[in-house]
């Protein structure tokens, strides 16, 4: 049975027992492969100790602010349609939009890996992958904002040479999107998409990188005008495997002309380029971050993408020189990006950086502050810059939790985290979080309920005030098969609606794709 999105051991969580050169992660967790160094940067250590003093007068704050507040926040009224109104649990309320979970056809054949994004225009767009006579492809679904309702599941791409993995989705403010994925061309990986339009629906699927390249992990974004960016990997050495040497390409995405030529999104002949994280903003200017091994060595390096002037030098954003895992990045409307990633010294914690004004990235600081190993972040940012982060963590015992931070950006630094689920039974992991323009952002996670999996959520604000205790989110299974939920994602709409996706495991029969809307 394959693992479940975000599952590690905990030898892995509190480096007990870390081997010394870690195998690689799957293309479709979306991590790289990570060599760990046992050692302590020394340096690094400082300025960590230096950030965490600087976060415990930044906690004493966020703390003063929570006691006074707690109050009026636990009533949190967000004047978003149909949003979170009132009372002690703001008045949340996950449901479906349709009165069903099932947004693909549970008519056999198991389906994982699903992605959205939501439009500024309350539209929603979902892809994954759903094995189909024992091929793998890529299927979608759309929710409309005007009916209120999920369309009919359907098939994006008609490869049959071979497989298709890794889908992800974008979407403009009109509501068209752009859908990407590796496709299997019967001997090696290429690159694939395809555009929707709301009034045409889906186009003809098309291979974006036809230059014989053997593309794997590749991400899409799009502006405000509905051209995009997509980057991938594609590697050097012959035999087609990522082992020795890869590149970042990219290919630029026109509304008005469709796919240009691709282009190196990074210029270095040495190396392992990681699996991409991307983000971008409404005006274009985008950002690639991954995990880049040298030798021995492995660092966090980005590079920046605007429409005048294409993209920029790659390089590192930190030194540390020291076991990554699992990066996130989120570039504001000014165009600031911030970036966290997971780093092994001795055990895995979470750092950041971030970039203002197109310049050079900050020096790293430490956003973690448990004494237990942590992993998986997420990151969003407001209106004003400001970024909220999760990630999980062992809370001091054996349990994994979830945290959560706040970036503040007129002072740049992170405060003091909090735990936002107090869940008792099982672990909690693979956290995700989506922010509102005002700062307040809504994190979901898988919270283990031995035998199943099921998802909670929670929300909490850049003042580090939570709305209430975490709230489940229904657990809806198709008929007599009950089962875990796992892999999520949430996005929220520019009506203000968050919308979560999820894979399905039910006790028996194929996976399925489930979703939960609250508005």
């Amino acid at each position: 049975m394959k693992r479940r999105a975000g599952q590690f051991s905990l030898s892995t969580i509190i480096g007990i027992g870390l081997c010394a050169a870690c195998s690689a992660s799957t293309p479709g967790a979306g991590t790289v492969e990570s060599s760990v160094d046992a050692g302590v940067d020394a340096g690094a250590g400082a300025d960590a100790g230096a950030d965490a003093g600087a976060d415990a007068d930044a906690g004493a704050d966020a703390g003063a602010d929570a006691g006074a507040g707690a109050g009026a926040d636990a009533g949190y009224d967000g004047g978003y349609d149909g949003g979170f109104d009132g009372g002690d649990d703001g008045g949340r309320e996950w449901r479906e939009c349709d009165g069903s979970t099932l947004i693909e056809t549970y008519d056999g054949g198991n389906v994982s890996g699903p992605r959205l994004a939501a439009s500024s225009n309350g539209d929603v767009l979902v892809v994954w992958e759903k094995v189909t006579d024992g091929r793998t492809d890529i299927w979608a679904n759309r929710f409309a904002y005007a009916s209120q309702s999920w369309g009919v599941a359907q098939p994006i791409e008609s490869f049959n040479a071979g497989g298709a993995s890794e889908p992800e989705i974008a979407i403009d403010p009109f509501g068209r999107g752009v859908a990407i994925w590796s496709q299997s061309t019967g001997t090696i990986m290429r690159v694939a998409a395809n555009r929707f339009d709301p009034t045409t629906g889906w186009g003809d699927a098309g291979l974006i990188n036809y230059d014989g390249g053997h593309g794997q992990g590749p991400k899409v974004v799009l502006d405000s005008m509905g051209n995009g960016v997509a980057v991938w990997i594609q590697p050097l050495n012959a035999d087609l495997t990522l082992a020795s040497r890869s590149r970042l390409w990219s290919a630029r995405f026109l509304a008005a002309g469709g796919w240009q030529l691709p282009t190196l999104g990074e210029s270095t002949d040495a190396g392992i380029v990681g699996f991409p994280t991307l983000a971008g903003n409404p005006s274009g200017t985008v950002v690639a971050v991954w995990a880049h091994r040298i030798e021995a060595d492995e660092f966090v390096w980005a590079n920046r993408f605007t429409p005048v002037l294409g993209w920029a030098d790659a390089g590192p954003i930190e030194d540390h020189d020291a076991g990554k895992d699992s990066q996130a990045v989120a570039v504001d409307s000014a165009g600031n990006a911030i970036v966290l990633w997971a780093e092994y010294s001795p055990f895995f914690r979470i750092w950041s950086s971030r970039s203002v004004d197109a310049g050079p990235w900050s020096a790293p600081l430490f956003v973690s502050q448990s004494t237990g190993g942590a992993l998986g972040p997420s990151v969003g940012v407001d209106d004003a810059g400001n970024a909220l982060a999760v990630w999980y963590a062992v809370d001091g015992g054996i349990n994994f939790r979830v945290f959560g931070s706040a970036f503040i950006a007129d002072g740049g630094y992170w405060r003091t985290p909090i735990m936002l689920n107090d869940v008792e039974a099982g672990y909690s992991s693979d956290p995700q979080i989506a922010v509102y323009p005002d700062g307040m952002g809504i994190v979901v996670w898988e919270q283990d309920e031995t035998p199943n999996v099921y998802l909670w959520s929670q929300m909490f604000n850049i003042d580090m005030v939570t709305l209430g205790s975490p709230m489940p989110v229904p657990r809806v299974a198709p008929p007599d098969s009950p089962g875990s939920m796992i892999d999520p994602r949430i996005a929220i709409s520019g009506a203000g609606m968050p919308t979560i996706v999820w894979e399905h495991w039910p006790a028996s029969g194929p996976y399925y794709i489930g979703t939960n809307v609250c508005y």
